[in-house]
This record gives C-alpha cells, sequence and structure tokens, in this order.
C-alpha cells in the first residue's frame, strides 16, 4: 500500500497530544488489534496484509 493513500494512514496513524488525568482511552488500533484477534482470530500484521487484498479483505469480512 502506498504510503500517501488515507487507509495506509489510517492503519499508521500514532495520535498526538497529551491525555486527561485518569485511565487512558484505547485507541483506535488497540481497538482494532482486539477486535481482530477475537472475531477474525487474526493477529495485527495479518490484517494488515489482508486490507492490501481486496478480495480477502472481503472474504474476511463476510465470514
Amino acid at each position: 500500500m502506498q504510503h500517501n493513500r488515507l487507509p495506509y494512514q489510517i492503519f499508521e496513524a500514532k495520535p498526538i497530544g497529551k491525555r486527561p488525568v485518569g485511565r487512558p482511552r484505547t485507541s483506535w488500533r488497540i481497538y482494532m488489534e482486539k477486535l481482530s484477534l477475537e472475531r477474525l482470530n487474526l493477529q495485527w500484521p495479518e490484517v494488515q496484509q489482508a486490507a492490501t487484498d481486496r478480495i480477502r479483505w472481503k472474504q474476511l469480512l463476510n465470514a
């Protein structure tokens, strides 16, 4: 996936700034890693690889 494409930028996003005191909010990436493991039984690198293949991605989402 090319680095200037929006899907790549979203996959690789690292939020900046300070968080308020208290329990840290779950970031999008951590949430997606947990969700992909629970629902698809896939590790994050496998999800990233599948996202580059449109046919495989649709198969995963429809499974």
